[in-house]
């Protein structure tokens, strides 16, 4: 089985935090094949200044999944991050439609 997706959320972080009042795209696809569950994709992180920082997630079974930032704009040129994220509820969605929130952890460096 497999399928893609499309996703619009916002970050909540405290102040100072690269994620804090940012909003996100993310476009990535889903596998279940021979019982192995496999979830990765894209997201492109805009803050309200329109600074821009995208990164790359994976994540296999229900292990925590893993992300790293890969580039920036802005305040965000030159940023490193990485961590690990996991799904923590999923709530009731309208028809064809899916609402969940993530929760993240790791690190960050802005040059």
């Amino acid at each position: 089985m497999a399928g893609s997706y499309a996703a619009t959320g916002i970050a909540v972080a405290p102040a100072g935090d690269p994620f804090h009042n940012t909003t996100a795209q993310s476009y990535g696809s889903r596998t279940l094949v021979e019982g192995q569950y496999a979830d990765q994709g894209s997201c492109e992180y805009t803050d309200p200044a329109g600074d821009k920082f995208f990164g790359l997630y994976s994540r296999r079974n229900q292990e925590p999944g893993q992300w790293r930032v890969t580039s920036g704009t802005g305040k965000f040129a030159g940023m490193v991050a990485a961590g690990n994220w996991e799904g923590i509820t999923q709530a009731k969605s309208p028809d064809g439609q899916l609402l969940l929130c993530n929760r993240q952890w790791g690190t960050w460096k802005l040059r």
